[in-house]
């Protein structure tokens, strides 16, 4: 079922129909397999498509078309479903039922909401659902969560309240419209994404506007990307930041090594250039010698999908005999063991949507060392934190494979975050100061009560008096 223009000049903008119909031109490749310039730019970014498909003149260029039919198929990379109006129209590729139904009559229910996410993931996204669930009951809003990958295809019967609130950012909202009947699509429906680059949106997110009636994010670093192009509202809500409480364990039982510890945690699939933790080793080898005392852990998850990068990490951290490596994926309360037994975590980011790791090791009086941009501004300033000095640089293209190539990010000076990890070494009571601090303006400002009253607030407006803010 193609969009019309007016349709996709309400959700992509003026220019959007001819866009379109540029990108689903066929590639100027020879051969007949009809690779649009979309798909062909998404091979020339992805190293996995290239393997897969080498030769796009011959069969290989239609194995990339159906490929792109597919959706992508599990890989190195998590996949964005491709949506139809990216790929030549074919007979039999329609618009899901629900994304049909949202062009329809809007029906209410019982008022409260239908909370959709990755529940039960250990990923970002998966605790601000988590974090949604825990503060709406905080507010007395009548919730009922459900995990979307415990759904059943057909109609959830749960799923009976009017607002859906789907904690997902927009490739996983659209395969869920794509594969299962359990959303309710002729409901008033918030996004809650999860962005962190400030100036750009990725092009296959856009489509993320047609399934939404308005969009949540957790900072202004992320709704400044959004809020310009989105034809809904687009509103900054806090996250509940409350670490489930675990039992004190001895760091010999956690796999940590004694001495003063610096911490950091990354997950591969997030993205290790925007995690950047070879930053984190470049600035502790500048900071402390060999034997000094002081360690620093990168505690990781999915090494083994990313080998190449595991390899080069290893290579930085074998330069120094004060700096281990872990790679496991914890329970929740063993995570937050490990949190609380450091001394001090560290982030070298160069992009955030919110950072609830942060936010998370604040609440456990921990100081926290940070590049001082993105969506840990929301919560982290000089007062509470450590906050390092930083360029702004155009994504490298190793990011491109997810970013735009005309997104920036921070480039955090080391030779600061160095002079910053040397400081909280040798200025305890100091340090300890400001987690303090930090652990008040969290529990004060980020707890399940007051993320509650926001979203209660927001939720507590008609939605049919918004005005949607058509770009002309």
């Amino acid at each position: 079922m193609a969009a019309s223009d007016a349709s996709l000049t309400r959700y992509f903008g003026r220019g959007a129909p001819e866009l379109f119909r540029r990108l689903r031109e066929p590639a100027d490749l020879g051969g007949e397999a009809g690779v649009t310039r979309y798909l062909y730019d998404l091979w020339l970014r992805r190293p996995d498509l290239r393997s897969a498909y080498p030769d796009l003149e011959g069969a290989d260029g239609r194995g990339l078309l159906e490929w792109g039919y597919r959706s992508g198929v599990p890989g190195a990379y998590d996949e964005l479903p491709i949506p139809p109006l990216l790929l030549p129209e074919r007979a039999g590729v329609v618009e899901p039922e629900a994304l049909a139904a949202r062009a329809g009559r809007r029906r209410r229910g019982e008022a409260g909401v239908n909370v959709f996410g990755l529940l039960g993931s250990a990923t970002g996204i998966g605790e601000l659902g988590r974090a949604a669930v825990a503060a709406l009951g905080a507010a007395g809003v009548p919730s009922v969560a459900l995990d979307v990958e415990r759904l059943d295809p057909a109609v959830d019967p749960r799923a009976r309240f009017e607002t859906n609130l789907v904690c997902l950012n927009p490739g996983a909202h659209w395969a869920l419209v794509r594969d299962s009947k359990a959303l309710p699509g002729d409901l008033h429906t918030i996004g809650l994404w999860s962005w962190e680059i400030a100036d750009t949106l990725a092009i296959e997110w856009r489509f993320g506007f047609r399934l939404v009636d308005e969009i949540w994010t957790t900072s202004e670093h992320a709704a400044s990307a959004i809020r310009p192009i989105a034809p809904v509202p687009v509103v900054t809500v806090p996250a509940a930041i409350e670490p489930a409480p675990g039992r004190r364990r001895a760091r010999g039982e956690l796999g940590l090594p004694p001495g003063f510890l610096f911490l950091s945690f990354f997950d591969y699939d997030s993205m290790v250039e925007r995690k950047n933790p070879l930053a984190a080793i470049e600035a502790f080898r500048k900071a402390f010698r060999p034997g000094s005392g002081v360690a620093l852990v990168l505690k990781s998850t999915n090494a083994a999908r990313h080998p190449a990068q595991r390899a080069i990490l290893e290579a930085a951290a074998a330069a120094h005999a004060d700096v281990h490596l872990i790679d496991r994926l914890d329970s929740e309360g063993d995570k937050n063991a490990v949190l609380a037994a450091c001394d001090c975590y560290v982030s070298l980011h160069r992009a955030e949507g919110f950072g609830l790791v942060l936010a998370e090791a604040m609440y456990l009086q921990r100081p926290v060392i940070s590049t001082g941009y993105s969506g840990n501004l929301e919560f982290m300033s000089d007062r509470n934190s450590y906050l390092v000095d930083h360029s702004v640089v155009a994504i490298g293209p190793e990011a491109r494979v997810y970013y735009p190539g005309d997104g920036r990010w921070a480039e955090p000076d080391v030779e600061h975050a160095a002079a910053l990890m040397r400081r909280v070494a040798e200025h305890p009571d100091e340090a300890a100061g400001r987690a303090r601090l930090a652990a008040e303006d969290i529990r004060r400002g980020f707890s399940r009560e007051a993320a509650g009253r926001a979203l209660a607030a927001r939720l507590s407006r008609q939605p049919a008096a918004e005005q949607a803010v058509v770009r002309s």
